[in-house]
């Protein structure tokens, strides 16, 4: 296998890679400067509003986080006093820290780390429930900004961005430009970020990384491979948990040992093609300024039940809430995926294609017969519930010619029901099987 970069002269420049530091904290910031300088962290708690027997008038926020997935809740929280919401009636605290600022990393709290252990660890830290509909408002405003800026542009998370500007940044001003860039954003957003730039995508997220935080960093291809021959091989972008571990098992710990042993990645099939080709920078520079979403879910977390009948009600309110969500992005979903938990550690799921025009009732009858199997240990408690749809993205109209009758009735009746909803609220109707 042949290990060299491409000529000089036929690498496209620049990629730039944008990465907002510790975003929910830094724009928790924004609304309240108070909170500058403090150990601050973001915390959230599995939403099971959605499961309350009271109409509710509003609809659910539609997190648009990354192009090609997404999930939805009740953004209701606000900033309201955190124990409200975290401390339970016995004292317990619950809650998983979202986003820690650098001053509390500094004393230890980490993300995915419980709220009760993150307050253990640091009595002073400020704690803020996560409210998505501001961070998403606020990174769409962003985007708008740096749209005016960065000729083409992509928006790969709710807190990152690659830009092209090649063409229109000289690459002897890319330095100037990102440094400029950080600063504006700063000035106009009161939002700190770090931004890399290099011939390829990964290569300018490395070279971000590198510069957190606040930081900028052009990696230029002579100092390419004194930036990522030290890395470890988990640390590097492409590079997931088990393919690192399977590395691992061959002995190859760092970039530089598996550039000196990348004939294992011809035995990896594709996945090894393209690390290969992201360690030397091949065919990784396409910015896509638009992206649909191809897929959306949603599940929930809940303390355990045993009730059956209150299961079946949970599956349908969740089917209920997908279905209009896909309606809302005019979806043409085929394909469907169900997941159930129970406490015990048990879990099952399932997934399956139909080729019919998708329906609120089509989904919601899919979904209980699909969940009602799923459910193999019934004496169990059960603690999750999920379901998510993909192909959203097809171009294709599907049609069945056994169902046409039925599948156009359906479709009349959730035109209708998305009017309504999108007025008066999610329940402004629902399905009889939602009430106990």
């Amino acid at each position: 296998m042949v290990s060299t970069l491409p000529p000089l002269a036929t690498l496209p420049f620049m990629i730039i890679h944008i990465d907002l530091d510790c975003y929910f904290a830094s724009a928790e910031r924004t609304v309240d400067p108070s909170l500058k300088g403090k150990p601050l962290a973001i915390a959230n708690r599995d939403d099971t509003a959605i499961f309350g027997i009271t109409p509710k008038k509003e609809v659910p926020f539609i997190e648009t986080t990354g192009a090609f997935s997404g999930a939805m809740y009740y953004d209701k929280f606000g900033d309201a006093d955190w124990r409200k919401y975290f401390v339970e009636r016995n004292g317990r605290i619950r809650g998983m820290i979202v986003t820690a600022s650098y001053e509390a990393r500094k004393l230890g709290v980490k993300s995915v780390m419980g709220l009760g252990e993150a307050l253990r660890i640091c009595p002073t830290l400020q704690v803020r429930p996560a409210r998505m509909s501001l961070y998403q408002t606020l990174s769409a405003k962003l985007f708008a900004f740096l749209q005016e800026r960065i000729p083409v542009l992509e928006k790969a998370s709710i807190d990152e961005f690659y830009g092209d500007v090649g063409g229109w940044i000289a690459d002897h001003e890319v330095e100037s430009f990102i440094q400029n860039l950080k600063m504006e954003v700063l000035e106009y957003f009161d939002l700190p970020l770090s931004i890399g730039a290099s011939h390829t995508r990964t290569y300018a997220k490395i070279a971000t990384t590198s510069a957190k935080p606040f930081g900028t960093r052009v990696l230029w291809p002579d100092d390419v491979s004194k930036a990522i021959d030290p890395m470890k091989i988990e640390a590097f972008p492409g590079i997931g948990r088990r393919m690192a571990a399977k590395l691992h098992g061959y002995g190859v710990k760092t970039i530089a040992q598996l550039k000196e042993m990348n004939h294992l990645l011809d035995g990896l099939g594709r996945p090894g093609k393209d690390i290969h080709r992201l360690i030397y920078g091949i065919n990784d520079t396409t910015i896509q300024s638009f992206r649909q979403r191809k897929s959306i879910g949603i599940g929930r977390t809940f303390a355990p039940i045993t009730d059956r009948a209150e299961y079946a009600r949970r599956c349908v309110i969740l089917a209920k809430h997908l279905a209009y969500t896909v309606a809302r992005l005019e979806g043409k979903p085929t394909t469907y995926y169900f997941k159930v938990k129970y406490d015990t550690g048990n879990k099952n799921s399932h997934s399956l294609t139909i080729k019919r025009p998708f329906s609120e009732k089509l989904f919601k009858d899919m979904a209980m017969e699909e969940l009602t199997k799923l459910d193999v240990y019934p004496t169990q408690a059960i603690s999750y519930i999920g379901m998510s749809v993909s192909g959203l993205d097809s171009k294709k109209a599907v049609h069945s010619l056994f169902h046409h009758e039925e599948d156009r009735r359906y479709g009349k009746l959730q035109d209708a029901s998305l009017q309504l909803r999108k007025k008066y609220g999610i329940d402004a109707i629902s399905w009889g099987s939602e009430r106990l």
